[in-house]
């Protein structure tokens, strides 16, 4: 069987679900941050800043990391976070030797990001930051999920987040970190499942894998190829301190 085909395929199918929203005009003049947490996981971090941020990313030579300060990291608690349009966090797992996600959970990070981020979510139960199979499917789903969570900057000022796989040890602990540095909480499904092919669940789903896109949404949820791999998109407005609808 022909995997990688396979792979390429579905990637190609569902890149365009979370569409993009904005021209490179407009794209120009917008900054993207991708949490690196220094020392523990570079791989992710590392192919998220190529991908967004070579001469054919959207957010070309305009791409920082953010940590803490150190291996050319931004301070996520003490730096001016005003110019860029999107917050995007890798896929990454805690165990029992490494906790790539602490420094969300810090009280000055948390604060100071939930109070940025009030623009479009995008989560991505999937890791289309990792491996070498199917790279260019796989940075096209990138981007357009950076793109489409910086929507609203050029706008309103709302700072976008997209979020990566959390393959935590800990299930219960799997998206927790979500809830404190934006409005929205996560739960991770304890059931994996696996489907050959994308199913646009509402009307708007359907214009949304359109080319050009649909009208924004004010949510979309895709279902996808892969184990524990569905995935949601939401947009504001919603009230201030609470969640998107379920």
């Amino acid at each position: 069987m022909n995997t990688s085909g396979c792979l390429a395929h579905r990637l190609r199918t569902l890149v365009t679900l979370c569409g993009l929203g904005l021209g490179p005009s407009v794209l120009s003049a917008q900054k993207a941050l991708v949490y690196c947490p220094v020392g523990i996981d570079p791989t992710g971090c590392t192919t998220l800043v190529q991908s967004l941020g070579d001469s054919g990313g959207p957010f070309a030579q305009r791409v920082d990391m953010g940590y803490d300060g150190t291996d050319g990291t931004i301070d996520l608690a003490s730096a001016d976070l005003s110019p860029y349009a999107v917050f995007i966090v890798p896929a990454l797992a805690d165990n029992a030797d490494t906790k790539p996600y602490d420094r969300l959970r810090t009280a000055t990070v948390a604060s100071r990001l939930r109070n940025v981020l009030l623009g479009r979510i995008a989560v991505w139960s999937g890791t289309p930051d990792q491996g070498t199979v199917s790279r260019t499917e796989k940075n096209t789903l990138v981007r357009n999920l950076a793109v489409w969570g910086a929507a609203n900057y050029a706008t309103s000022g709302l700072r976008g987040l997209v979020v990566l796989q959390d393959y935590s040890d800990s299930l219960a602990e799997r998206y927790a970190w979500v809830a404190e540095i934006s409005r929205l909480a996560v739960a991770a499904d304890s059931a994996p499942g696996i489907y050959n092919e994308v199913q646009a669940l509402t009307a708007t789903a359907t214009r949304s894998g359109s080319s050009p896109p649909g009208p924004r949404p004010a949510r979309r949820r895709m279902r996808g190829a892969g184990p524990r791999e569905a995935r949601w998109c939401w947009s504001p407005p919603w009230g201030t301190g609470t969640a998107p609808p379920p």
